[in-house]
């Protein structure tokens, strides 16, 4: 298997050289690397995949997803501490009032 780190993305071709594994954040590729805080549009996430089946010579027409993972930002009335005030959980783990 050759392995390659691009701009945060690590990349894995497997033995049978019809498998490429890539993994890491869009955002960050598109960002050359260096964040993910900045808004991220659809037009973005479109150029970003041109951009890597170019650099790594796929067809994104024919690429398989096997996994997902996507954030959201909202915005909240008030201060980030009575936000946090009021979690009632995080990951799998439920908080007492005022821990968050």
């Amino acid at each position: 298997m050759n392995a390659a780190r691009i701009r945060e993305i690590g990349t894995h071709v497997e033995s049978d050289g019809e498998t490429v594994t890539i993994e890491g954040s869009l955002h960050k590729f598109a960002n050359d690397g260096l964040n993910n805080y900045d808004d991220f549009h659809s037009s973005r996430l479109l150029a970003t995949i041109g951009e890597m089946a170019d650099l790594w010579g796929f067809d994104p027409r024919q690429a398989q997803i096997r996994s997902l993972e996507f954030g959201a930002n909202f915005r909240v009335e008030g201060t980030a501490a009575a936000f946090l005030q009021n979690l009632v959980a995080h990951g799998t783990r439920s908080l007492p009032r005022g821990e968050g």
